[in-house]
Parts: structure tokens; C-alpha cells; sequence
């Protein structure tokens, strides 16, 4: 009994030995494996092999696949899982060979890793109407007015005065691109709806969003930002475009004119200079002051275009005539010419 109890002690001995040399292999394996080979190439998205250094060399797992070997997944290889690109830079992508490729926002380009803003001031890039500035800023620009003025914007709006006068009315856009009249309102100038005299500003009705706006004797335009034109007042040459001679005490569209960036109102003619830089007139045609080529005792009420003008950055139309100044630095002229004694339904180079 006794010699059995002995051996069965021996016996429990050497297991308890066993797994102390057990343990300690454990351990030591552990550390082998917590130092790690060195890093080697995780290799593409979705590979099935176990990379150690998917994981910072700790237990191997597939390959993260984004080719910097840290295995945090962000391709730029200092394993703290944040993208270290420049601003505005995406997360990379591998290309067919495994490597990550960074891509860059709009407004930025990749130069030598990094993400870095574009100048489109400098390069002339931007979509500034000539009578803008063009400030730079991160990831795009902005175009500016003078004080005072308003308009220029990406759309490629001129800027234009906030306010605007007729003879016997006056408008100012506001800041919330509404617009405001007083003065005379006899054939409802002032687009508030009546047709009182105001001697404090009332707001125009129904409009909203102007880029810029024009008044002339008894009626007034405004363009809006969409690039469409809404006008008010006095209609006895279908000045107001709207397919009729009926006055209006409140806004009404243009009919058929859009992409317009620029406008102006004469004494029953009113013009606008569209995107594609031509000029289109409507209303009074008595001296040819809308440039179609004819001139006619009877109203034009749809927008026409004047012909064989294009390049124009500027206009203004005066009581019977109209003139636009070209991207090249040369006037163009239609209309009335008195004091010429002839008159031009045609443009003539100035």
C-alpha cells in the first residue's frame, strides 16, 4: 500500500512538472509571437494570406489589403488608423498591384502624396464674370463685388449697382436679395401691388433672389439669380415681356428668356446679355433699338436676339438706342443715331 502511494506522488510530481514546462513554452511562445517577423507586404484587398504584419506583428490574420503593412487600413503606414494625405483627401484604394492610390476632393490635387489646394484665381480656372474679383480659398474661390454692388457670382452674373432709378421712382436690392421702391407709382413702378405714390420704400412683391436691377422712366426689371428676368410697371411697348401692353403693379417673367447674367432698361426697350455672351432686346422697335436688323411701329414682345453680336460683358440702353461693350474691348451700337442723322437697326462697331 504503501510503495503504491509513493509512486502514485512520483507520478503527480512529474505531471506537475510537465505543465510548468508547458506553461513556460506558452509564454515563450507568445513572446515570439508578440515581437513578430518583420513586416512584409499585406498584399491585396481580400487575400486569404495570414500576414503578420496585418496586425502590427501580433496574431496573424488576413491582409487588410491596403499595401502599407501597419494593418490599420489607412494606406499611409503609421498605424494609427488616421488618413495622413493633406485636407480633403478620401480614403486610398489599392490599384491592381496592391498599392493605395489617395484621390483628392473637388478643388484640391495630389501633389507628391499630398492633397493641396487648387488656385483657380491664379490659373483663371474660375467662372468670375469680369466685373468680379476672384478671391482663392481652400477648396474653391468666391467672387466678389465692389461695395454697393451685387451679382458676380459662379453662375457668371455681372455685378451691378443695388440701386436703380427712374424718373420719378427709385429701387434698391437689400442684402436678403429682396428689393425695396418709393416715388412715383402711376403705372405700378413701385411693384408693391397698388398703384399709390410712396414716399417711404415698400417692398416688391413676389420677387425674390435678384442679382441686380434696372429701371427706366416708369418701369423696372430685375434679374434673378436662376438667370430668369421678372419687370413691373409701365408696358405700353411690351417692355415688361410678357406678351402684352398692359401695365403691372406687380412682377411678372420674361417670357422665353433664361440664362440671362446681365440687364438693362431703356425707355421702353429692355435688353439682357445671356451666358452664351449674346444680347437679347424686347419692347420698342421704333428706331431699331432691338437690333434684329428692322425696325417696326410695333412691339417686340419676345426676347430677339441682336444680331451678329456676341462676346458682350456690358450693356446699357438709352431712350431709342443701346450699346454693348465687347470681351475685347470694343462698343457696339444700335438704335437711334440723330445725331448722325441716320439710324442703325443694325449693330455698328463704335
Amino acid at each position: 500500500m504503501r510503495a503504491a502511494a509513493i509512486e502514485t506522488k512520483s507520478t503527480g510530481v512529474k505531471l506537475h512538472a510537465i505543465a510548468l514546462l508547458y506553461a513556460a513554452a506558452l509564454v515563450a511562445g507568445c513572446a515570439d509571437l508578440e515581437s513578430g517577423p518583420a513586416p512584409s507586404d499585406d498584399g491585396g484587398p481580400g487575400d486569404a494570406a495570414m500576414d503578420a504584419s496585418d496586425r502590427d506583428g501580433r496574431m496573424p490574420i488576413p491582409g487588410d489589403g491596403d499595401g502599407d503593412g501597419d494593418g490599420d487600413g489607412d494606406g499611409d503606414g503609421d498605424g494609427d488608423g488616421d488618413l495622413d494625405a493633406g485636407l480633403d483627401a478620401t480614403m486610398p484604394t489599392p490599384d491592381a498591384g496592391g498599392d493605395a492610390q489617395v484621390s483628392c476632393g473637388a478643388g484640391f490635387e495630389l501633389d507628391e502624396g499630398v492633397c493641396t489646394d487648387i488656385d483657380e484665381c491664379f490659373e483663371g480656372t474660375d467662372a468670375c464674370h469680369a466685373t468680379a474679383r476672384c478671391e482663392n480659398a481652400d477648396g474653391g474661390y468666391a467672387c466678389v463685388c465692389p461695395l454697393g454692388y451685387s451679382g458676380g457670382g459662379t453662375n457668371g452674373l455681372a455685378c451691378a449697382p443695388r440701386i436703380a432709378a427712374g424718373i420719378g421712382h427709385s429701387c434698391a436690392v437689400l442684402a436678403n436679395g429682396r428689393a425695396m421702391c418709393w416715388g412715383a407709382n402711376e403705372y405700378g413702378q413701385l411693384g408693391d401691388t397698388t398703384e399709390l405714390t410712396r414716399v417711404e420704400p415698400v417692398t416688391v412683391i413676389g420677387v425674390e433672389d435678384i442679382a441686380m436691377i434696372s429701371s427706366s422712366v416708369t418701369s423696372t426689371c430685375a434679374l434673378i439669380t436662376d438667370g430668369t428676368v421678372r419687370c413691373w410697371g409701365n408696358n405700353d411697348s411690351g417692355q415688361l415681356g410678357d406678351g402684352s401692353t398692359t401695365p403691372r403693379s406687380q412682377a411678372v417673367a420674361v417670357q422665353g428668356l433664361e440664362g440671362a447674367v446681365s440687364i438693362d432698361v431703356g425707355a421702353g426697350t429692355a435688353c439682357a446679355i445671356l451666358q452664351d455672351t449674346t444680347v437679347r432686346c424686347w419692347g420698342r422697335n421704333t428706331d431699331g433699338q432691338i437690333g434684329s436688323g428692322e425696325a417696326s411701329m410695333d412691339p417686340v414682345f419676345a426676347p430677339t436676339a441682336v444680331e451678329g453680336l456676341s462676346g458682350a460683358v456690358a450693356l446699357t440702353v438709352a431712350f431709342d438706342f443701346a450699346c454693348a461693350l465687347l470681351a475685347n474691348g470694343t462698343v457696339h451700337c444700335w438704335g437711334a443715331n440723330d445725331w448722325a442723322s441716320s439710324e442703325r437697326a443694325l449693330r455698328i462697331q463704335a
